[in-house]
């Protein structure tokens, strides 16, 4: 009998409460992303849109002019955007992978 077991990204909670600042000032992003899977099998990447432009963040890649690219060593500090005035709200997405390229999304 022969078997044949595939491995499951078991999952990732992500938790973003609001953030407000003032213009021309830091703005502290608490961004906090927890695998589910403990054992240190899967890896995480977590993804920010809709920032304005001229966003700037205290960690991370821009990989776009809208999109940043976070490790999870990058939430270990607060990220910072110093903002232009008005209101706009970041999308945030969390990638976990188990190394045989298995995905799960939150």
């Amino acid at each position: 009998m022969d078997y044949h077991i595939q491995p499951v990204a078991d999952g990732v909670q992500l938790i973003t409460p609001n953030a407000t600042g003032e213009a021309g000032h830091a703005i502290r992003l608490d961004i906090q992303s927890r695998l589910w899977d403990q054992d240190g099998s899967e890896t995480q990447t977590i993804y920010l849109t809709g920032l304005p432009p001229d966003s700037v963040l205290s960690a991370g890649l821009q990989l776009t002019r809208l999109l940043w690219q976070l490790a999870e060593s990058d939430l270990i500090d607060w990220l910072s955007k110093t903002p232009t005035v008005g209101q706009f709200t970041v999308s945030v997405q969390a990638r976990c992978k188990k190394p045989t390229a298995i995905f799960c999304d939150a």
